[in-house]
């Protein structure tokens, strides 16, 4: 098995297995220019095992975070595209499976390039409230201000909030880290002055309550909030949430739509798609004909 790898850039993340015979390293590397997205290894550095988990519009040689949860599979954060490999600005998280296969799969939509936080941003002590920040990806030394949202899902991977913060000036987030108390801490920098190269350190300490109000507050800011799954699919699609007034549209890059439903039933809805050939296909969620959600969904 070939022995000579090398880090493309890659801000990864890495595991212990839970058997403690070695570790994965998880991100975008290289074996003599060919990606693999998770290597496998004994503490003595023996290669193991490699695979890929990736597709075209995902972005493991970007910063990720994994984190294995109580049911021995693994949930991901990492930036991906909606339409355009090379172009990456949303925030895609995964569930995948103790062997890396992706077991389910949604991304939230930013117009900005985003970054997770460089050396860690995900994290959780309590599998009910995960924490995931995304920052817009400009340095400091760059005039202007821009903001940074913090989200927190639970290990099926609903969205129970949302908060945004900043505006006054830039960030750039190295970690995020999970408390014992459920709450977390994020740790970046901050320009001395507007445009300045000189660094200020930046920390901000949240709890669940911080970024989940209250129901009504949530109701009324329903983005993300619709889980879809499977992904990859074949027989159906399933959509869950509590929302009402939601609509659905599935289409291909074309803009062929071959679904549209006005409005989604509460708390679930099947979807049949066996008629549908294997492919790439697209998906808007809407409230009152603006787009809230987008996401892609494969057919296999």
């Amino acid at each position: 098995m070939p022995e000579k790898w090398e880090d493309n850039d890659s801000r990864g993340d890495i595991i212990n297995k839970s058997d403690g015979t070695g570790f994965y390293l998880i991100g975008g590397i290289l074996e003599y220019s060919f990606p693999r997205d998770w290597v496998e290894f004994d503490y003595n550095l023996n290669l193991l095992d490699y695979g890929e988990i990736e597709d075209s519009l995902s972005y493991l040689s970007t910063p990720l975070s994994l984190r294995r949860l109580s049911d021995g599979n693994y949930f991901m954060a990492n930036a991906s595209s909606q339409f355009s490999p090379g172009d990456y600005q949303d925030l895609e998280i995964r569930i995948l499976d103790h062997e890396f296969n992706i077991l389910n799969d949604t991304v939230l939509f930013y117009d900005e390039e985003m970054y997770l936080p460089v050396h860690n941003g995900m994290d959780f002590t309590d599998e009910n409230n995960i924490w995931v920040s995304v920052f817009e990806r400009i340095p400091t030394s760059f005039s202007g201000t821009e903001v940074f949202d913090v989200h927190i899902f639970d290990s099926e991977m609903t969205l129970k909030g949302t908060k945004t913060f900043g505006g006054d000036e830039r960030y750039w987030l190295f970690d995020l880290t999970a408390t014992s108390d459920v709450g977390c801490l994020i740790v970046g920098m901050v320009p001395d002055f507007d445009g300045s190269q000189l660094k200020d350190a930046y920390i901000l300490k949240l709890m669940p309550d911080d970024i989940i109000t209250n129901t009504k507050e949530l109701c009324s800011n329903p983005e993300g909030q619709v889980l879809i799954f499977p992904n990859p699919f074949r027989e159906y699609i399933k959509l869950k949430s509590p929302w009402k007034g939601l609509s659905f549209s599935l289409f291909k890059i074309e803009g062929k739509t071959i679904f549209k439903n006005r409005f989604l039933p509460v708390p679930q809805t099947t979807i049949k798609t066996s008629h549908l050939e294997p492919g790439t296909f697209y998906f808007n969620i809407y409230e009152n004909n603006r787009i809230i959600q987008k996401g892609k969904l494969i057919n296999q």
